[in-house]
């Protein structure tokens, strides 16, 4: 059941959401911008509602309002997908996050247990956001359904600034495993960075990703990107895009 209220022509639902309903998510693809939500509303709910949450592991149902994007990419037979904010506030924490999973293709190896893995993540941040660390997640052979931390190391080019961060030898393993009504997928790898936004006023910075891992193929640039700027009115609650 949806207790719901529906405003405009464009369907905006605002209303408290039960186990097999929809997600209840304002923000930019729902706002002003494309005539969804008559702009005064748009604004009242950016002030009011708690930023949506955006993990790999985590499906948020709302009621929230998405100041974000969500982008993919594939490399070979692996996906890559992409989510940060399009706004924040100048001096404000971020957090970006990077996924990587393997498509059904890339198990017909010799041995899928062990020969499908990400062995490394090449991220280029925001221009003018201080790092201040990443987490690595992911999913085990025994346990797909409870993400754990992985170990990992972290370098980071002093002249690019891109961050590379690489798995512990045999790479973060990709398990295959199903699904209820015997659908297929795979774990994943998931890392969330974390960025302080710089002080001033800064125009739409591009970052994102690219990644290695068993018979993935030499990427010509990212794989996944997204723009975020700094803007002194970004919505409030929207800062992160993780909890």
């Amino acid at each position: 059941m949806l207790a719901a209220l529906t405003i405009g022509g464009a369907g905006t639902t605002i209303g408290v959401a039960t186990a097999g309903a929809e997600a209840v998510v304002f923000g930019s693809s729902t706002g002003s911008v494309d005539g969804g939500t008559p702009w005064r509303l748009d604004e009242f709910l950016s002030d009011h509602l708690r930023g949506c949450r955006h993990e790999s592991f985590y499906v948020d149902s709302g009621p929230c309002y998405d100041n974000g994007f969500s982008t993919s990419g594939t490399l070979g037979d692996y996906k890559g997908t992409y989510d940060g904010p399009d706004e924040v506030e100048p001096g404000a924490e971020v957090e970006f996050i990077a996924s990587v999973r393997a498509d059904m293709a890339a198990y017909d190896v010799t041995n899928p247990d062990t020969d499908v893995d990400v062995t490394s993540v090449a991220y280029q941040p925001p221009e003018g956001f201080e790092f201040m660390g990443v987490v690595v997640r992911g999913r085990l052979a025994g346990d797909p359904r409870n993400p754990v931390e992985l170990p990992s190391t972290v370098s980071v080019n002093p002249d690019s600034g891109r961050i590379t961060v690489s798995a512990p030898a045999g790479g973060w393993a990709m398990n295959p495993f199903m699904l209820p009504l015997s659908q297929w997928t795979s774990t994943n790898v998931t890392l969330q960075f974390t960025f302080r936004a710089p002080e001033g006023e800064t125009p739409g910075r591009t970052s994102g990703f690219t990644f290695t891992g068993t018979s993935v193929p030499t990427s010509s640039g990212l794989v996944a990107a997204g723009t975020t700027r700094v803007w002194p009115e970004a919505a409030e609650g929207t800062g992160g895009s993780g909890s």
